[in-house]
């Protein structure tokens, strides 16, 4: 299973557990028509999700013309080339990070340290981080599901896709 694959799961995962409530005691009749729809339901939204990344992915076809590279894991990325590099798996990064939506507004500009085994940023950086070399200029883009999921954040709309530039800092 990919990546992508996992992120969309997860996604789909944390969506559907802040979408569910707990409902009190019920008949057993009333407990297997209720499984009956939340299985109904759950086959719905992954299959709603797969489209909406088929679409994001379809989206973002352009970016092959700009210079980018799409990754096995379908995000993509310019100012590196992905396939020359050996993974770090340990080590720290100092970052100069900065996230925009794709018209351009900045969502986020800061400058971390991060371990590169556990960053705990987006999807598609901690995929990446472990490519890279202090002195690199990268820049990603990264469809919904390898960024701010399905759930989005306070200034991130759930399924947005974001452009990330990352500094490598020496």
């Amino acid at each position: 299973m990919s990546k992508a694959t996992r992120h969309i799961i997860l996604c789909l995962m944390a969506t559907m557990l802040v979408a569910c409530s707990s409902t009190g005691a019920q008949r057993p009749s009333q407990r297997t028509r209720q499984t009956d729809t939340t299985d109904t339901t759950v086959v719905q939204m992954v299959d709603l999700n797969r489209r909406m990344a088929e679409e994001a992915d379809r989206s973002l076809t352009y970016l092959a013309q700009e210079g980018y590279v799409l990754t096995d894991e379908n995000y993509w990325v310019r100012g590196i080339n992905i396939d020359d590099r050996t993974p770090v798996t340990t080590g720290e990064r100092r970052l100069r990070l900065q996230i925009r939506q794709m018209d351009g507004s900045l969502i986020e500009d800061k400058q971390t340290n991060v371990q590169i085994e556990k960053s705990g940023l987006l999807p598609a950086i901690d995929d990446l981080l472990p490519l890279t070399r202090p002195g690199d200029s990268v820049q990603i883009v990264a469809p919904w599901y390898m960024a701010y999921g399905a759930i989005g954040n306070g200034r991130v709309k759930p399924y947005t896709n974001v452009q990330i530039e990352l500094l490598i800092e020496e």
